[in-house]
């Protein structure tokens, strides 16, 4: 007959769930250094420090892997219009959703909800939900999508 040692099960038990809220955390603040780095500052030469080789990107509008992430940043560098602005970050874990308004991909300001995920210190994947931002007359809610 085994015996289980309950106090050892239960602080075992109890240190989980703050080890996922530090990987939260921490995946939290890559995803936004990552950002901040790479399209903000609008510089394709850190994708290697942020990317994984094999990096799946789930918008059917994007290639996979490194070379496609490193031709966006260049395109949106070189629209001179781009930007970013973070209205809120929620983290589980390893994946990151990011809502966000950016401009420089169109006419018009576009409002997405990116996800990524982060695995070994990467992103090996994202995924996005993206939408034009209406004009304040096309609005039957003034509350907007941002």
């Amino acid at each position: 007959m085994k015996t289980i040692c309950y106090p050892v099960l239960a602080c075992a038990m109890s240190i989980l769930p703050i080890a996922t809220v530090a990987d939260s955390a921490a995946s939290k603040t890559f995803v936004m250094e990552t950002l901040q780095e790479a399209l903000v500052k609008a510089n394709p030469d850190v994708v290697p420090q942020y990317w994984a080789p094999n990096y799946i990107q789930h918008n059917p509008n994007i290639g996979n892997g490194m070379e496609h992430q490193k031709g966006l940043i260049q395109y949106l560098a070189g629209s001179g219009t781009f930007g970013a602005e973070y209205a809120r970050v929620i983290a589980d874990d390893d994946n990151v959703a990011v809502h966000a308004r950016y401009t420089g991909f169109g006419p018009t300001a576009t409002i997405a909800l990116d996800v990524f995920r982060v695995e070994d210190g990467l992103i090996v994947a994202h995924r996005d939900v993206i939408a034009p931002m209406p004009g304040p007359d096309a609005q039957d809610n003034q509350a907007g999508k941002f």
